[in-house]
């Protein structure tokens, strides 16, 4: 075993020795392949560091700043693992570098707590805690429709809410952040104090602190109406018109929930998919569904009912976590597009003539029944971004005026590292044609969702960056979290 470094000794001196584990032991496993995605899994960092309060999250902080500063380590921050960037919450050992390396696991920050109107959530916590404390109350929350997603990801990056167009954002309806500042120090941010921090956390990312816990405003909940069915691709532009004319309408429901998802498993044939709900105790589809429904009610697919809103958000639930093939390696990517039906039509046959050429030469990507490309079609819909706006503000950089928008979210698993090259290349360009094809016909938008994004985007608006570096130089004037934790896009990467 490799003698421990100087920052582990610093912090095994001020911390319980007990929440640092080392490789080969039963928690860093754990711990460590408890990724969404296989590839962030793979990662070994030298020691894993799992604190279980704020305050030793605070003492953590004040000692290694010191050693970042030297040029001496680099520490990943991760919540539940959600995000399949690679690198973006997890480190390597590199054992001929001199810098030493950690990666910092919030999963013991436990704690969901309702007061005052509000849910007061750890950043250890998933969604389907969250959903499951605020049932037995008649509550909800503006959280994501799939319920084993961790809150700091969503809470952080922006976040798409079960029903969007009430809530706007999910990290706009966080009326508070605790977090810990590159000092130590451990502050609230909220509408009336640290406003500036507030609203730059609300999209922000990591950029700023580690937070720790995230008060959310709650509200009434009752059962919802509505299912997950898969359908003929033959059907699939007559239900993009169906949510291109849901959109542009007049004045369209604020309580829907409708996903358009492509579904394509190595050589079978592609499954398209609905997600469609509405926020009312229905027993049979309201008129504003029957678009996306009347057509299927045959299919032995074809599933809606009144149900539970945690019942709703488990149904979205991604594959099992851990590097195995049932949760392997992902590559994820997307990009905004005016809701226009050729332009949407076009990117899903972009996406099918790409894979149609990957097929027609699978010995060359190595393609298998265990690999898996999806594309959804996700609306940002006017009321959406509204909503957003009347919220306090955050940093997406999304004009309330801008919409109805269609967020294009590109996802691939496969199960071997040999794969990595052929896979990122194949979704890189799906997401290049897309967009080159919209920027043709004028119905780009320059929006990136940080919740999907990989390393080749950068999800941070040009307009709302030199307010970050502004807010990032307030709080952190050393660039402790520039420069020593890695993350899904850094505000002084390049200077």
């Amino acid at each position: 075993m490799a003698p421990e470094s100087g920052l582990l000794i610093d912090l095994k001196a001020a911390l319980p020795n007990s929440q640092f584990h080392l490789p080969g032991s039963r928690e860093y496993e754990r711990l460590n392949n408890s990724y969404r995605s296989a590839t962030n899994a793979s990662f070994r960092p030298p020691y894993i560091f799992s604190p279980t309060t704020k305050e030793e999250i605070s003492t953590f902080v004040r000692i290694t700043s010191d050693y970042v500063l030297n040029g001496a380590v680099t520490f990943a921050v991760v919540g539940n693992g959600q995000q399949v960037f690679p690198g973006c919450n997890n480190t390597d050992d590199v054992s001929n570098c001199e810098i030493d390396a950690l990666t910092v696991n919030l999963s013991a920050l436990k704690g969901v707590e309702i007061q005052d109107g509000l849910v007061r959530i750890a950043a250890g916590e998933r969604w389907s805690r969250v959903y499951e404390v605020l049932e037995k109350e008649g509550l909800g929350v503006a959280g994501p429709n799939g319920s084993d997603a961790g809150v700091a990801g969503q809470a952080l990056h922006g976040g798409i809410p079960f029903f969007y167009s009430r809530h706007g954002f999910i990290c706009d309806n966080v009326v508070n952040y605790e977090v810990v500042l590159a000092s130590g120090e451990i502050i609230n941010a909220s509408a009336s104090s640290h406003a500036d921090l507030w609203r730059a956390l609300r999209g922000g990312g990591n950029n700023f602190g580690i937070v720790t816990r995230f008060d959310m405003q709650t509200y009434q909940q009752g059962e919802v109406f509505g299912g997950v069915f898969s359908y003929p691709l033959a059907e699939l532009p007559g239900q993009i018109q169906a949510l291109v004319d849901d959109l542009t309408a007049p004045n369209p429901s604020k309580d829907t929930h409708i996903t358009l998802e492509i579904n394509h498993h190595g050589q079978e044939d592609i499954q398209c998919r609905n997600h469609v709900y509405i926020n009312d105790a229905v027993d049979r589809p309201p008129w504003m569904l029957e678009p996306f429904l009347r057509a299927f009610a045959r299919l032995p697919q074809f599933a809606v009912r009144r149900t539970t809103f945690a019942e709703a958000a488990r149904t979205r639930n991604p594959l099992p976590v851990g590097p195995s093939a049932w949760a392997p390696r992902k590559k994820s990517m997307n990009t905004t597009l005016k809701a226009n039906f050729e332009t949407l039509r076009d990117a899903t046959d972009i996406f099918q003539e790409v894979l149609a050429e990957v097929c027609r030469n699978p010995v060359n990507y190595n393609y298998n029944r265990g690999t898996t490309f999806s594309l959804s079609l996700v609306p940002l819909t006017r009321a959406m971004l509204k909503a957003s706006a009347s919220q306090g503000g955050n940093s997406l950089g999304l004009s309330p005026d801008a919409g109805p928008l269609v967020s294009v979210c590109l996802l691939a698993h496969w199960p071997y590292p040999s794969q990595d090259a052929p896979m990122n290349a194949t979704v890189e360009r799906i997401l290049v044609r897309i967009r080159a094809r919209a920027l043709e016909s004028g119905h780009a938008v320059g929006f990136v969702h940080g919740v999907a994004a990989h390393e080749t985007q950068r999800p941070v608006a040009p307009e709302s960056e030199e307010a970050l570096r502004e807010v990032s130089g307030k709080y952190d004037p050393d660039g402790v979290f520039q420069y020593g934790v890695p993350g899904v896009f850094k505000l002084w990467d390049d200077e």
